[in-house]
Formats: structure tokens, sequence, C-alpha cells
């Protein structure tokens, strides 16, 4: 990372994966148990 007065420069960063936030992910598991709840009933 260089740093000047103007600006902030890093190099050599990478592109970190999409993750999803955790209320969705929390969400779908739930989805999921439910269908699978609705099916056995």
């Amino acid at each position: 990372m260089t740093w000047n007065a103007a600006t902030v420069r890093a190099s050599n960063w990478t592109a970190a994966p999409a993750v999803p936030e955790p209320s969705v992910a929390l969400m779908g598991l739930l989805g999921l148990g439910m269908l699978l709840k609705r099916r056995r009933a």
C-alpha cells in the first residue's frame, strides 16, 4: 500500500467470493426445513 497526501493506493488485492448475509442463509434453511416437514405430514 502506498500513501500519498492526495490518494491511497493498494496493490495486489484479490476479489473475495460473494458471501450471502447470515439472515438470507437462515431464511433459506428455515424454508427448506418447512418444505421437508410439509412433505412428511
